[in-house]
């Protein structure tokens, strides 16, 4: 299982293994109550929305609760002007 800590509504840090230390002690390869413990939590990911990638992009949200919260906004790139292209 996969954990992560919430930094903030853009933002979160994925546990990648090895060792943690907390309150002073340094635990390698700890259980998931330690890193409930630490602030890690499990992810519930929504659905990835349909979007075009030639007009658009997707931008993740997370929301801090029981477990992180992750939704996705489709935005559009803004339009650039032939004279804000640069083609030499």
């Amino acid at each position: 299982m996969e954990y992560y800590k919430f930094i903030d509504e853009y933002t979160v840090e994925k546990y990648e293994g090895g060792f943690l230390v907390l309150d002073g002690k340094i635990y390698t390869n700890p259980t998931a109550t330690t890193l409930k413990s630490a602030g890690y939590k499990t992810i519930t990911k929504g659905e990835m929305p349909e979007y075009d990638v030639k007009t658009q992009y997707v931008l993740a949200h997370y929301k801090d609760g029981k477990t992180i919260k992750c939704t996705y906004d489709v935005v559009t790139l803004p339009e650039v002007s032939d004279d804000e292209c640069d083609t030499e």
